[in-house]
C-alpha cells in the first residue's frame, strides 16, 4: 500500500490469477488515514471488481493509553483500542466521502461494526449539532446527499464478538441482517479457536429473529459479498454452520 501502482497490480494478480474474492487492509496504512487521496485508485478498482475490502484494526501495545506512559497496559490497546481504530477508520471513510464517491464499494468491518452501532444516536446528535453551528471547520456534512448515519450503514459487519448475543443484536439493529456476515476471531481463545467458534454460533442462534435471518447471516451474505454481482452462488441454508460444527466435532 506504500506503492499504489504495485498494490493495484497485486490486486489484479490475486483476483484474476489466484481467484481471491476480496482483499484485507488495515485501519491505517503506515499511519495514514484511509481517506487519503492516494488510496482512491484502490477503492475504484475494488468497486469495479465488485469485491469487498475487509478492514482489520491495527494498533500495537506501543500506543500508550495515557500520554505519561510509553506502552499500553492490560491489553487495553487491543480490547478497546482495536474497536476504536475501526470506528475511526469508518468515520474517516464516511467524511472523506468514499462511500459517496464509490456507492457500490463494500467494506466489511471487524467486531460487528465496532463502536458505531452502540453510539448510533450519539453520532447523529453530535453531527446534527455541528451542522447547526454552521460554517467553518464544523461543516462536516458538506457534499453529502444523505445523513452521515446512512453512509455508516453502507458498511458490512462480521459476527466476531466473542459470543455476545446482546452485541450482535445491537449490530443487527443498526446494519440489518443483510449487512451482517458470519465471522469469528479464531484461533484466539483459550481452546485454540474451538471455543470462540462455538460461542459465536450459539450467540447467533440466540438472536431474536434467528429463524428468519439465519440464512442471510450464516450463508447468503457471505456468498454475495465474496462473489461477483453477476455470479452469486447458492447453497443449502445454514450449511456454513453445519460444516463448522462438523469440523469441531471431528477434532
Amino acid at each position: 500500500m506504500n506503492d499504489m501502482d504495485a498494490a493495484l497490480n497485486e490486486v489484479d494478480r490475486i483476483v484474476n490469477d489466484l481467484h481471491f474474492r476480496g482483499i484485507q487492509i488495515c485501519t491505517n496504512i503506515n499511519g495514514k488515514p484511509l481517506d487519503a487521496s492516494e488510496f482512491m485508485p484502490l477503492y475504484e478498482k475494488m468497486e469495479c471488481y465488485d469485491l469487498p475490502i475487509l478492514l482489520h484494526p491495527m494498533r500495537l501495545d506501543t500506543t500508550p493509553d495515557y500520554a505519561t506512559e510509553d506502552v499500553s497496559k492490560f491489553d487495553i490497546y487491543t480490547i478497546f483500542g482495536w474497536p476504536y481504530d475501526t470506528s475511526a477508520a469508518m468515520t474517516r471513510l464516511v467524511f472523506g466521502h468514499v462511500p459517496r464517491k464509490y456507492p457500490n464499494l463494500k467494506f466489511i468491518t471487524h467486531h460487528c461494526g465496532a463502536m458505531i452501532p452502540y453510539f448510533e444516536q450519539r453520532i447523529a446528535s453530535f453531527y446534527n449539532y455541528r451542522e447547526m453551528l454552521g460554517k467553518g471547520r464544523y461543516n462536516y456534512n458538506r457534499g453529502f446527499t444523505k445523513s452521515p448515519l446512512e453512509y455508516y450503514k453502507t458498511f458490512y459487519a462480521d459476527t466476531a464478538l466473542n459470543g455476545s448475543t446482546r452485541g450482535l443484536m445491537c449490530g443487527y439493529g443498526f446494519f440489518g441482517a443483510d449487512h451482517i456476515l458470519f465471522g469469528t476471531d479464531m484461533p484466539y481463545d483459550s481452546q485454540n479457536g474451538h471455543l470462540i467458534v462455538r460461542q459465536t454460533i450459539d450467540s447467533i442462534e440466540q438472536m431474536e429473529n434467528y429463524a428468519l435471518d439465519a440464512e442471510l447471516i450464516t450463508d447468503d451474505n457471505m456468498l454475495l459479498e465474496f462473489s461477483t454481482a453477476k455470479g452469486i452462488l447458492t447453497q443449502d441454508p445454514a450449511i456454513v454452520i453445519a460444516d463448522i460444527e462438523s469440523y469441531l466435532e471431528s477434532q
